[in-house]
């Protein structure tokens, strides 16, 4: 009586070749399902951010309103004290930043700038407003401003912030999520953002 091989079963070598064309069907299958699953978890994070900035668009224009009111009457009531120009030039830069991004209130961020600087030269929220008006426009330049203000204060939580927006890469952006999550584990970017920007990086 014939082997196996001989009763037309094929030999050692078939039942190898078939043994890896099961396990690379397995294999295009498990990476698949990996891509599918991935996919899902980047459209979920990309439908969150897209909701939650849909809630930002509907309430920042009264926020807005809320806080020009605030700083007039700060300047008001102490119209050579700091603290009036350094809310009021943050104002400025989310006008500017958020609103029409013309180049008249970019001119008033300046100006105001200016007159934080002549009262309080070395201020750390002047180094963050600066890095901050530039993390869209002038990334590098941003990083700089933001770099010296944290190196005054290390906690200075949305100065981090803004060195992730800035951030020209992801392997930049994710060792910047990382600062940020040391200095403010539960921050919102943190909870929003990180899940978005590591489904984009596996």
């Amino acid at each position: 009586m014939g082997g196996w091989a001989e009763r037309g079963g094929g030999g050692v070598g078939e039942v190898e070749a078939g043994c890896g064309g099961v396990a690379a069907d397995e294999g295009v299958g498990w990476e698949r399902d990996r891509r599918g699953r991935r996919t899902g978890e980047i459209q979920g994070a990309m439908g969150r951010a897209a909701y939650l900035a849909a809630c930002f668009a509907a309430t920042g224009q009264a926020r807005l309103q809320a806080a020009a009111a605030r700083v007039e009457q700060v300047l008001a009531e102490r119209p050579e004290h700091y603290l009036g120009y350094r809310l009021a030039l943050d104002l400025h830069r989310i006008q500017a930043q958020h609103g029409s991004q013309a180049a008249s209130d970019w001119e008033s961020f300046e100006r105001v700038a200016a007159q934080l600087e002549q009262r309080r030269p070395d201020s750390t929220g002047l180094k963050f407003l600066r890095g901050a008006a530039l993390a869209f426009r002038e990334p590098e330049e941003a990083q700089r401003f933001l770099a010296q203000a944290l190196e005054d204060a290390p906690e200075f939580t949305r100065a981090q912030v803004y060195r992730v927006l800035a951030a020209d890469s992801l392997e930049d952006r994710n060792a910047e999520l990382a600062r940020l999550r040391a200095i403010s584990p539960h921050h919102q970017l943190i909870e929003w953002a990180a899940p978005l920007t590591e489904a984009f990086g596996s």
